[in-house]
């Protein structure tokens, strides 16, 4: 039964494809280790990098790089250190002071 759904999306009904979306609010603080490397999803907005990290209470989410900031400094750092998978990232959402939002991201030890 349902084999058809298998067949067309890979997985069972009911299964979880992935992990929840982790989107920073304004003021938001988060503490996540890069689960492997960004990855470009097609969407109906176009592509969009989207980065799988594990917060530090061990919940696993799909970090949406959809903000040219946050996504610059996240390119930056994996520049800077060949890769993300493994690194400790510290990425704050800062107060907006216009349309533009801004992020402070971070290796941490």
């Amino acid at each position: 039964m349902s084999e058809w759904f298998q067949r067309v999306f890979g997985r069972q009904p009911g299964e979880r494809a992935g992990y929840d979306f982790l989107v920073l609010a304004e003021g938001q603080e988060i503490v996540a280790r890069a689960l492997g490397e960004v990855r470009v999803v097609r969407t109906k907005f176009g592509n969009r990098p989207f980065l799988d990290v594990e917060l530090e209470g061990g919940e696993r989410r799909t970090l949406v790089l959809s903000h040219v900031d946050l996504a610059e400094k996240v390119a930056l750092i994996e520049q800077e250190h060949g890769k993300l998978e493994g690194l400790r990232l510290r990425i704050k959402r800062l107060p907006s002071t216009g349309r533009k939002a801004q992020y402070e991201v971070e290796v941490v030890e």
